[in-house]
């Protein structure tokens, strides 16, 4: 499993807490991003996807970047979500390329 760059300036308590809680955050950040994009797909407004998904796009990038398993009933839904988020923005070519990109 990675570890984050922190972890070795922490105090060791702090640093083991932090990588204890870090599949509930990431859970917790997949269950959030699936209401975003289920909130964007009902609405009508187009500009909807823009402001409910993209401000999740960089957490997303830092959970990926720790290289971490983190656990399937997580990964799969979210990975649903972001695709239908790709396939739902023809329209908005920036959340479409960066929901891609993740």
């Amino acid at each position: 499993m990675g570890s984050r760059y922190w972890v070795t300036w922490l105090p060791p308590a702090v640093a083991e807490e932090a990588q204890r809680d870090e599949p509930a955050r990431f859970s917790a950040l997949s269950a959030a991003v699936q209401a975003a994009v289920a909130t964007a797909a009902a609405s009508p407004d187009p500009n909807a996807w823009h402001s409910s998904v993209l401000p999740y796009i960089p957490t997303l990038n830092n959970f990926i970047d720790t290289h971490r398993a983190f656990a399937l009933p997580d990964v799969v839904p979210l990975v649903h979500a972001l695709l239908e988020a790709v396939l739902a923005t023809t329209h908005d070519l920036e959340t479409q390329v960066r929901t891609a990109q993740t």
